[in-house]
This record gives structure tokens, sequence and C-alpha cells, in this order.
């Protein structure tokens, strides 16, 4: 008995565990800058954790709400031994869990349907974007292959270009150490960045704090970026 008390409360404690994950992720993700941005497509996958408590969650409320058709079914004066009091509170505690089901799967259907037509519009479809195109173009008519950039420019090119560019990151860890390791070996790598930026504003400074060499480059605007180059350097 007492074992079996244990069990129960242990599984209480990882419940409670669990929601309370799920609940104080969904608050950060809200107070993030990141659920504001226009990317939301890209960044909604940081709630995917919530899934693993989902399960709980739908658990809990099934729970609540199965008795719902049981007790619509008995008629109020039959249940006499337990009291309406009690009828009637187990009904609407049934009745709200039956409500946060119904809409825990309108939600999953609207987020499966949006999912489908963002994935489909075009913008994720393609397997190159006509900006992205015309950038790598721009890239291969100054001689570019190798460069440093922000993180989504860094591995956007890479992949749309068949890993013909490789870049390293700037201003965090690199995730994949080939990459930055090419690139220390490049003599004059090539620097993409928005252009405008405190980057670009401070190239030479900014490049130096780095530690990275700052001599021989020229500058060159396009679509945005600001291009730093040697010609002839790769």
């Amino acid at each position: 008995m007492g074992q079996a008390r244990g069990d129960q409360h242990a599984a209480l404690v990882l419940r409670a565990v669990l929601l309370v994950s799920a609940l104080a992720t969904l608050l950060l993700y809200s107070l993030s800058h990141r659920s504001v941005t226009t990317d939301q497509f890209v960044v909604v996958r940081y709630l995917l954790p919530v899934y693993v408590a989902l399960p709980v969650f739908v658990g809990c409320l099934w729970a609540y709400a199965s008795p719902l058709w049981g007790l619509i079914r008995v008629r109020w004066h039959s249940s006499r031994r337990q009291g309406t009091g009690w009828r009637a509170r187990q009904l609407v505690a049934s009745a709200a869990a039956a409500l946060f089901l119904c809409l825990l799967a309108l939600f999953f259907l609207l987020g499966a349907v949006e999912t489908i037509t963002t994935a489909a519009s075009g913008t994720y479809a393609l397997p190159q974007s006509p900006k992205d195109a015309r950038l790598i173009q721009e890239l291969d008519g100054l001689g570019v292959s190798r460069y440093y950039a922000d993180y989504w420019t860094c591995y956007t090119l890479v992949f749309e270009s068949g890993e013909r560019l490789h870049c390293s990151t700037l201003g965090r860890m690199e995730r994949y150490p080939p990459y930055a390791a090419l690139l220390v070996a490049t003599l004059h790598p090539a620097y993409v960045l928005y252009a405008e930026s405190s980057q670009d504003r401070h190239f030479v400074s900014y490049v130096a704090s780095q530690g990275h060499p700052h001599d021989g480059y020229i500058r060159v605007l396009f679509a945005g970026y600001a291009i730093y180059y040697v010609p002839g350097g790769q």
C-alpha cells in the first residue's frame, strides 16, 4: 500500500513538473523578442518542448471530461447518496475539461492548416529565393567563395549554393567547426555585412576585434549588404 501511494505521489509530482515547465516555456516565449519577429514560422520551433507535456495535459483533461456523458444521462434526483451539489460540481468540472480539449483540438487543427499553407506558399518551399540568388551571383562575380557573415546569411547561402560557398559566423560560436577552420586558413576571407550596421560603419575596428585582418579590402554595396573583399584574394 505504501509503495502504491509513493508511486502515485511521484506520478503527480512528475505531472506537475511537466505542466509547470510547459507553462514557463510559453511565458518566456511570449515575453521574448523572438515571439514578435516577422518570421514566426521559423522561431516558433522554440515551443516544441511544450509537446513533451502535452500528453500529460490531455490525459488530465480527459480524466475529468470522460464522465461528462454519463453525468448527463443520469437523472439529478437519482443521485441522493452523493448529493446534487457534488453532482453539479462534477458536471461543471467535466464540461470545462471537455471545452479545453475541444479548444486544444481546434488549435491543433488551425496550426496544422497554417503550417501546410505557409510551407507551400513558396517562401520556404523554393530551393533558392530570388534575392539570395542575386546575392550568390554577385559573390560569384566578385570571386568570393569564403566569407564571414551573420548566422542566417551565412548558413542560408551555404545551403542554397549546395555548399559551393563556405562561411563562418561573426560574433557567435561557430556551430560547424570545419567551416571555421576553413575560414581561418583563408588568407583574405570576404565579409558580408548588413549595410549601415554597426559592423559595417566600423568595419576596421570590428574585424580587428574579432582577430581578423582588414588591409586591402574593397567595399561593395549590393541588395542591402556591404560586401568587403580583396580582389583575387581567394
